[in-house]
């Protein structure tokens, strides 16, 4: 072989070599794009009714998506503050988190004065509300690079809890009471106390240094937290609709394959129709079991005192829905709480 014969075999033997470690570097490549882990980040610790919601969620969407994408799941705010969602989420320390109460800023201007308000809710028809709400508020979170994939419920038990004898729950008269948001902070306000943000994390420690003398929070956080024994009175009013919405990052969302996209989502809602039922009764029977052991005292107010209570806590919150939400977002956000009140 003449040594021109040979250096074209040689450089076509390195041209083949070359192609082939660059089709092994795509596949490679392709490979890792295909799956892909989603971390997840939660305020609620693995004893709250929430947490079992968030598993359901986690096994479906791997099993929809073959394997390709999996949740990994993130307890009691070890992956982030509970304030500091949106910017966790958008900065990559997570990327699926939770947005509710101090965690929704106005960044999200219609979000911050919807998802949390005082409001008679139709509960048969809750996960309904939940969907036609995160539809419309899905225009808002995409312009901010989010995009809401799941929502768990978080107004049917949301209730008061004092460390003496309850009052009248618009007569606080300087009482401290927890905040766990902006909402939150204009009711107690409203009704005549003094608020206290703490986050669910850091409420045991302080209900239990008497930092605070009313505490306003979700049932199921309460029994977790174990915080009965320490502010065992309880008033349920039922008066606030609560969106807990589980966002993800848009950009990272969008590099999901379309068939992956719509899997995530439709484990989003089939969650939320699986978990629903099952968070109300436990709930129910978390007050049930409290009430038994001893110590706690629930009390209930009538149809008629919530909605007075309702009405006055709305009072300047409320009536800034349009405002916040815009001509186009604030009659339709309106029109669909009209749809599903209770």
């Amino acid at each position: 072989m003449s040594s021109v014969s040979r250096n074209r075999l040689v450089n076509r033997l390195v041209r083949i070599a070359i192609c082939g470690a660059v089709a092994a570097t795509l596949a490679t490549t392709t490979a890792a794009q295909e799956n892909v882990t989603l971390r997840l980040g939660t305020f609620v610790n693995k004893l709250d009714v929430r947490y079992s919601g968030l598993q359901h969620f986690a096994e479906l969407v791997n099993k929809k998506t073959n394997g390709r994408v999996t949740i990994q799941l993130f307890d009691s705010g070890s992956l982030h503050p509970f304030d500091k969602a949106i910017d966790s989420i958008l900065g990559g320390v997570s990327d699926i988190s939770p947005l509710v109460a101090a965690a929704v800023d106005k960044r999200l201007p219609c979000a911050y004065q919807t998802h949390y308000l005082p409001m008679a809710v139709d509960w048969a028809r809750i996960v309904d509300l939940h969907r036609e709400y995160d539809d419309i508020l899905n225009e808002e979170f995409a312009k901010l690079g989010l995009t809401i994939v799941m929502s768990q419920d978080g107004g049917y038990d949301q209730e008061w809890w004092f460390r003496g004898q309850p009052t009248k729950i618009d007569e606080m008269n300087g009482k401290l009471v927890r905040s766990a948001g902006p909402i939150i902070t204009h009711v107690i306000q409203r009704f005549g106390g003094k608020p206290v943000f703490i986050a669910p994390t850091e409420t045991y420690q302080s209900a239990e240094r008497g930092v605070v003398d009313v505490i306003n929070m979700s049932v199921s956080v309460f029994s977790s937290w174990k915080l009965w024994p320490v502010m065992p009175n309880m008033v349920r009013t039922n008066m606030f609709y609560i969106n807990n919405m589980y966002a993800i990052n848009k950009a990272k969302f969008d590099k999901l394959r379309p068939e992956d996209q719509k899997a995530v989502l439709e484990a989003g809602l089939e969650t939320a129709r699986w978990w629903t039922p099952r968070y109300e009764a436990a709930v129910d029977q978390q007050i049930g079991a409290s009430v038994m052991r001893g110590g706690a005292n629930v009390s209930s107010v009538s149809k008629a005192e919530r909605s007075r209570l309702i009405a006055k806590a709305a009072e300047g919150w409320n009536d800034q829905i349009d405002k916040a939400c815009g001509a186009n977002m604030g009659p339709r956000i309106r029109a669909v709480f009209k749809k599903y009140e209770g």
